[in-house]
């Protein structure tokens, strides 16, 4: 019941995003504005979604109509690891699925590589910057669980059990992307690829790590490609 109403939140979290930008995206094609150039902007990833992310993203030029920007990206995870097990050796194992929350914050420095004054066209840019999460995953594998007996003595048995796995991670990135308005010049598509490193701590009652086997893994250590989008509204 739980995993029912995690996936039928997750659909409406999805039908509200599109139907809000689809309402901006009509309130945008209405209005007639002459100051074409927005130096603010809201994103969002929806490719995160899939592994209960939620990341947001706060664009805000430093100077009006200018090259240079700062990016602050908040970032909350919640809900069954179904889509990550399944990505990795843990979709083999019985009760393989966890539960998953989480939070986190990145910060990029952007400079775009095209004149910012014709914002209803392509903008290519190159940007970098550093990220930090924390995240704490609930699973059932079996273990050695102390229980009282009938006769007040202290028994070993094994059996399934509940364990924990926190993780504090770290990261870079370096991005080259295309962003375009699409519809109007209020709504952008971003798109990217690029380099990134992660560095994870980890913490778990459990026999060794578990949710570190690859790159989609909240407790990943090593360098990866970056490839993504994010859809937002321009402001």
């Amino acid at each position: 019941m739980f995993n029912y109403n995690l996936v039928m939140l997750q659909k409406f979290f999805c039908l509200a995003l599109v139907c809000a930008f689809s309402a901006l995206s009509f309130f945008a094609s209405a209005q007639s504005d002459t100051a074409r150039v927005r130096n603010y902007s809201l994103k969002f990833s929806p490719q995160h979604l899939i592994l209960n992310g939620v990341h947001l993203d706060l664009e805000k030029r430093l100077e009006p109509h200018g090259y240079h920007s700062l990016i602050l990206s908040p970032r909350f995870y919640y809900g069954n690891t179904q889509n990550i097990d399944g990505l990795s050796r843990r979709s083999n194992e019985e009760k393989d699925w966890g539960e998953v929350s989480g939070y986190g914050a990145a910060v990029q420095y952007r400079v775009y590589l095209t004149r910012p004054a014709k914002p209803t066209g392509e903008q290519f840019y190159t940007s970098f910057g550093i990220n930090c999460h924390h995240f704490k995953i609930d699973f059932v594998r079996q273990g050695w669980v102390e229980e009282t007996a009938d006769d007040g003595l202290l028994y070993y048995r094994y059996k399934d059990r509940s364990f924990t796995e926190k993780v504090d991670r770290w990261g870079g990135v370096i991005l080259l992307g295309a962003q375009d308005p699409v519809i109007s010049d209020r709504v952008v598509l971003d798109a990217y690829v690029g380099l990134g490193y992660k560095s994870s701590s980890i913490e778990t009652d459990y026999t060794e790590p578990r949710y570190n086997y690859n790159l989609l893994d909240f407790g990943f250590t090593g360098a990866h490609l970056l490839l993504g989008m994010k859809l937002g509204i321009a402001f």
